[in-house]
């Protein structure tokens, strides 16, 4: 039978750099392209947002009917590109579906193993090096901030993207306020608003589990039980 030891230590190193190593960047350069393509559809939420916004707080009492028309023109416009972006992030998030998933499986393994090793080397063995002891801890702080990335691309996505129905809910409060508006113009208004509050983008993997900062809760939750786990054995 065939013992680690028998491997020669050049071999031995490069199953260790593809262990820990490989999926880590692999899975790292899948998501900071994926941050790349998020970012520009979270700038393009963030300026809707900031117009809509300048639009809820603007004076209308200087405003005539036709200058009312307008600007809720231009805020249906901006919510209907507000919808195609929804729609263009989540066919972007459905294609990294199976990456984010099989990401998190090798995370999840490559996590509890390194924690394992490192508290194990810390207080079990007694000939470990500061070398390795570097290598560990560098190797977690990497898994870590990969998914932070992960984490903070989809959430921060995702709250200004849902962000946008407040800001409508306060321009439509605006304008129902003012006597003089169309009241068909502000029904219609309301009505977006009532869509872009009841269909909100979230992002998930599948519907396996939600990319929030309630999965960073779930993750470093079965990472601590996974190990306490494995020292009872």
């Amino acid at each position: 039978m065939c013992l680690v030891e028998d491997i020669p230590l050049l071999l031995r190193t490069f199953f260790r750099f593809v262990y820990y190593f490989m999926p880590s960047k692999i899975g790292l350069c899948a998501h900071l392209f994926l941050d790349e393509i998020l970012k520009s559809i979270r700038l393009e939420f963030i300026k809707i947002n900031k117009e809509l916004e300048r639009r809820a707080v603007r004076d209308l009492v200087n405003l005539n009917q036709q200058e009312i028309y307008s600007m809720l023109c231009r805020t249906d416009e901006l919510t209907l590109h507000h919808s195609d972006l929804v729609s263009l992030a989540t066919d972007f998030n459905k294609l990294y579906d199976i990456v984010t998933i099989s990401s998190m499986i090798t995370w999840l393994v490559s996590v509890i193993d390194a924690v394992y090793v490192l508290m194990h080397n810390l207080w079990v063995e007694t000939t470990i090096t500061i070398t390795a002891l570097v290598f560990t801890a560098v190797n977690i702080l990497i898994y870590f901030l990969w998914f932070s990335l992960m984490v903070r691309m989809y959430s921060s996505t995702q709250n200004e993207a849902n962000q946008t129905a407040e800001f409508v809910h306060d321009v439509w409060n605006r304008y129902h306020k003012k006597i003089n508006v169309d009241l068909k113009t502000v029904r219609s208004l309301e009505l977006i608003s009532l869509r872009l509050l009841n269909h909100k983008l979230h992002f998930t993997a599948r519907n396996f589990f939600k990319l929030d900062e309630t999965f960073c809760h779930l993750m470093v939750a079965a990472v601590a039980t996974y190990v306490v786990i494995l020292f009872q054995f």
